[in-house]
């Protein structure tokens, strides 16, 4: 009997807010913020497979021109520590990690 108990993998409370800017000149400038609240990834075992709550922030800064762009990029730039996913194999409770913090510099050319 599972009545009153929540989904695996549903955080009561999701929030995350983007935002883009893009000028005429070419220079563009972009980020996201998400947060999401405690939950757990297995119904037979929540207590063993809980994931904490954990804090995203990515960011983009660059210029743009008529056949490509060049961008400084950051991700998990809070370097957050967080579990994707954890599961019960017998005695031992395996998980996969969230990506640690990325920085970076990138190119795009279109053709």
């Amino acid at each position: 009997n599972l009545a009153g108990e929540s989904f695996p993998n549903a955080p009561e409370w999701n929030f995350a807010i983007g935002l883009d800017y893009r000028a005429a000149n070419g220079f563009f400038a972009s980020g996201s913020f998400s947060w999401r609240d405690s939950s757990y990834a297995q119904v037979e075992d929540p207590e063993l497979t809980s994931l904490e709550s954990r804090s995203l922030l990515n960011a983009r800064v660059g210029y743009r021109w008529r056949k490509g762009e060049v961008y400084l990029y950051g991700t998990n730039l809070l370097d957050d520590d967080y579990a994707i996913t954890r599961f019960v194999l017998g005695p031992v409770v395996p998980g996969v990690a969230g990506p640690p913090r990325v920085v970076g510099v990138a190119a795009q050319l279109d053709w």
